[in-house]
């Protein structure tokens, strides 16, 4: 349920993210081809497992901005000995008032919400 209840607010972020980015970039760079088919990319571009050309800044967003997710994969996460949070402060307190707050989880506090949880390793910062 948990794991439900994360991936729905994760998914709900990323969309509402990966609007607003869309947006912004199209605002920025109006005629820009956001995504393109290619056997090469641009200098400043990813190219995704199939094919498509996105913005190299869009890689490892935790948005799935190709569609067969690639430039999702191999991302790195958040080093064990920083103390910082991978969700917003708002979204580790609505995943705290569950049936089953995250805080409780240690493996999923620690990977979302360590900051907020209070599960950082003393005498580190991120």
């Amino acid at each position: 349920m948990m794991k439900l209840v994360l991936l729905t607010l994760l998914v709900l972020a990323a969309t509402e993210a990966k609007y607003k980015k869309s947006k912004k970039n199209l605002e920025r760079k109006p005629g820009y081809i956001v995504k393109r088919q290619a056997t090469t990319c641009g200098e400043n571009e990813f190219r995704c497992n199939n094919g498509v050309c996105i913005q190299d800044e869009w890689t490892c967003d935790t948005e799935r901005d190709c569609r067969d997710g690639s430039d999702e994969i191999n991302c790195p996460t958040l080093h064990p000995s920083l103390c910082g949070d991978m969700m917003t402060a708002r979204d580790c307190a609505l995943m705290n008032e569950t049936v089953t707050p995250i805080c409780l989880s240690e493996e999923d506090g620690f990977k979302f919400c360590r900051k907020f949880c209070n599960l950082c390793t003393t005498g580190t910062s991120g």
